[in-house]
């Protein structure tokens, strides 16, 4: 291995290479998913985003204390009935088209106060209108 005395681009990529097999290395052993993110560099020093999730998307506490009674007696308060949290529904984001199911609701989110979840669970929230609009692409 040589040694590098300034950190370039060229050298940079084959760095973020075995930095990468090494993190799933170790990722793998514990069950993880672990990914490098930009690099930002001078000749003398470099930094990097590591990121670090589990394979199975978790539950948050908006989820897990939200339970089905409760959910039902507050979307009928917020006037949005309706609301399936077994369906799956679909959500028009930046990056297209997602498959997403209503996992929450927070009475102090007045703006966007439903939660919902994609299928690689991601969360977005979502207003009153947005709700309702939602509950038309049931599927």
């Amino acid at each position: 291995m040589a040694t590098i005395n300034s950190f370039d681009k060229t050298n940079l990529k084959q760095l973020r290479a075995e930095f990468q097999a090494a993190l799933d290395a170790v990722a793998v052993k514990h069950g993880l998913v672990a990914g490098l993110g930009n690099i930002r560099f001078d000749a003398n020093k470099f930094g990097v985003k590591l990121e670090v999730r589990t394979k199975t998307p978790a539950t948050s506490s908006v989820a897990s204390n939200t339970n089905t009674v409760e959910f039902e007696a507050l979307k009928n308060q917020w006037r949005v009935p309706g609301i399936d949290i077994t369906k799956t529904y679909s959500l028009r984001v930046r990056t297209g088209i997602e498959d997403v199911k209503f996992v929450g609701f927070v009475d102090r989110r007045y703006k966007f106060p439903f939660s919902v979840q994609t299928t690689n669970g991601k969360r977005y929230k979502v207003s009153v209108e947005q709700a309702r609009s939602i509950l038309h692409t049931a599927k």
